[in-house]
């Protein structure tokens, strides 16, 4: 008798375990939340993209629309200007070892 009810013990424990697992199984493919929540970082960015560099593309797909009017590079004004750069002279090289002490200068070797 103690057989028999050891045996309907275990066979009632294996069927709990597996309606526990089979209703678990159930709810995570059918009726969990599937809808990702978007964190942001302090700059307004997203931090996980769905897509890896969406961001650069929608940047792209901006500076697609910009146009650029060159008509200021014809305009007269803009060709009478003039170039006023100066040029650099060569200057000497400083020490060759920077944290050095200067020579003649107490302390030094």
């Amino acid at each position: 008798m103690i057989e028999v009810e050891n045996a309907n013990t275990k066979t009632i424990i294996a069927v709990v375990a597996i309606t526990v697992l089979l209703i678990f199984f159930v709810y995570f493919f059918f009726f969990r939340n599937t809808e990702t929540i978007i964190v942001f970082d302090e700059f307004g960015n997203p931090v996980a993209a769905q897509i890896i560099g969406q961001d650069l593309i929608n940047i792209l797909a901006d500076l697609e629309t910009i146009t650029f009017d060159d008509s200021v590079f014809r305009n007269p004004a803009f060709r009478e200007l003039s170039d006023q750069s100066v040029v650099l002279r060569k200057e000497p090289m400083g020490k060759s070892n920077p944290f050095s002490p200067f020579a003649g200068v107490a302390g030094s070797r």
